[in-house]
């Protein structure tokens, strides 16, 4: 699937993030992302060459990756260069 399928089947969707703190980042359809602990913090996303989505915000360091299983339901996660596994079903 190419990156501008990965970005319309994504676009508009609110994954689980920490779900035991309820959680949500926000992936909006012209390239901003939203997250539910940052209000207020500016974030984008983009998809890379090998269909995993990039995202980061204001007021949160680095950045994310997102994983998704084939039928784009859920995500596993991680950030580049800490310790930081995050796994998630897709909300919206």
């Amino acid at each position: 699937m190419p990156t501008q399928a990965v970005s319309l089947r994504l676009a508009d969707t609110t994954w689980e993030w920490e779900a035991q703190y309820g959680h949500r980042i926000t992936l909006h359809a012209e390239g901003t992302a939203t997250a539910s602990w940052r209000p207020g913090a500016k974030g984008y996303w983009h998809v890379n060459p090998d269909l995993t989505v990039a995202w980061w915000c204001t007021g949160h360091p680095g950045g994310a990756v997102m994983r998704f299983v084939k039928d784009y339901t859920a995500h596993e996660s991680y950030t580049p260069g800490a310790n930081l596994p995050r796994s998630g079903k897709r909300l919206k």
